[in-house]
C-alpha cells in the first residue's frame, strides 16, 4: 500500500520486493476487494449506513521506484507515465460503468488466470495514444483446455489455462482505487431466445458458480455468454457495421441487463447512426474526455 491520495489509494506490486506473478496478484486483489465490499454492504445496511463503491485501474509498466523528496519530507513511491495511465484507467470505469479495468500489458501477463473481455480501444485525457482496455470478469484457475483468442482482435475474449506460471517481466503492477472465453464462432443472428431463466438474483445463483460482477452476484455461465455476445458486437462496431453491432449489444443486455459497456457501445452506435453532434467522427475508438 503506497499512499492515500484524497479519496484514492495507490498500491503497487513487485517493489520493493519481487512478487511472483504480480500482475495476477493485482487483478486478483481488485476482484476480491469487490466481493468483500459486497458482504460489508449487508452489515452496513443493517446499521442504516450507505453502501460505498470504488473503482480500480491497473497498469503494468517500467517506472521509477524509490525514496523521493527532500531533507524535510521523503516518501517511498513510484513515478512515471505508467502510474498516470493506471489513474486514467480507474477513471475510465465511470463511463463504462465497470469496477475494474486493466491495460493490455497487464492482461497479457495473466490471461491464463482470468477471463477478460476487451471493451474496445479508447483514448484517455492527456494521451493521444489509442489503448485497448480490458475488464477482468472472474478468476479461472482451472478450466480444461480453453483456446485463447488473439488479443489483437478488436473484441478479443482472452481465455484461460490451468496453471499459474511466473511472469517473465520484472516491472511493477500499479493499482489506483477510487473510493467515491471460450473461443467460438458467431452465429448468423444475434441471440433472441427466451432469457427469463437467465435473470440473476442473489437467490438464483449457486454459491460455487457465483462471482461478483459490478456489485451483483452473477453466474460464470452468464458472464461467459455476455463476453461472447459483447465480443461479436465489438467486432461489428470495429468494422463499422453499426446496425448489426447494435443487435449484438442488445442481445448482451438481454443476458445481463444493465451491463455498462454494452449500454455505452449501444449509445455510441445510435449516436453515430443518428448523426448526434456530440459524437466525434466515427473512427472505431471511444474517446473519453474526462479524468
Amino acid at each position: 500500500l503506497d499512499k492515500f491520495i484524497g479519496d484514492c489509494i495507490m498500491a503497487l506490486w513487485n517493489a520493493p520486493r519481487k512478487v511472483r506473478s504480480h500482475e495476477a496478484a493485482a487483478v486478483g486483489s481488485a476482484l476480491r476487494m469487490q466481493a468483500e465490499l459486497l458482504q460489508l454492504w449487508e452489515q452496513w445496511n443493517s446499521q442504516g449506513l450507505p453502501a460505498l463503491r470504488f473503482r480500480v485501474g491497473i497498469n503494468t509498466d517500467a517506472v521509477f521506484v524509490g525514496n523521493f523528496g527532500c531533507d524535510h519530507r521523503i516518501s517511498y513511491t513510484v513515478l512515471g507515465d505508467g502510474v498516470n495511465l493506471a489513474s486514467r484507467l480507474e477513471a475510465a470505469n465511470k463511463p463504462f460503468q465497470t469496477v475494474v479495468l486493466v491495460s493490455e500489458r497487464t492482461m497479457k501477463a495473466c490471461a491464463n488466470l482470468f477471463l477478460f473481455r476487451c471493451l474496445g480501444k479508447i483514448t484517455v485525457p492527456g494521451k493521444a495514444q489509442v489503448l485497448p482496455v480490458y475488464e477482468p470478469l472472474f478468476a479461472v484457475p482451472r478450466l480444461p483446455h480453453y483456446r485463447t483468442r488473439s488479443v489483437d482482435s478488436p473484441g478479443a475474449v482472452v481465455a484461460v489455462g490451468t496453471s499459474m506460471g511466473e511472469t517473465p517481466s520484472g516491472v511493477p503492477s500499479i493499482s489506483v482505487q477510487d473510493c467515491n472465453g471460450r473461443a467460438a464462432m458467431a452465429p448468423a443472428e444475434p441471440y433472441g431466445g427466451e432469457l427469463g431463466s437467465l435473470q440473476i438474483s442473489s437467490h438464483s445463483v449457486g454459491e460455487e458458480d457465483a462471482v461478483v460482477h459490478c456489485w451483483k452476484p452473477v453466474s460464470r455461465h452468464i458472464l461467459h455468454r455476455l463476453a461472447e455476445l459483447f465480443e461479436w458486437g465489438l467486432n461489428e462496431y470495429a468494422a463499422k457495421n453499426l446496425d448489426l453491432a447494435q443487435k449484438w449489444f442488445r442481445s448482451a443486455l438481454q443476458v445481463h441487463p444493465g451491463d455498462g459497456p454494452s449500454t455505452l457501445l449501444l449509445e455510441q452506435c445510435e449516436g453515430h447512426l443518428l448523426g448526434v453532434p456530440s459524437c466525434a467522427p466515427w473512427d472505431g475508438v471511444i474517446h473519453l474526455d474526462h479524468k
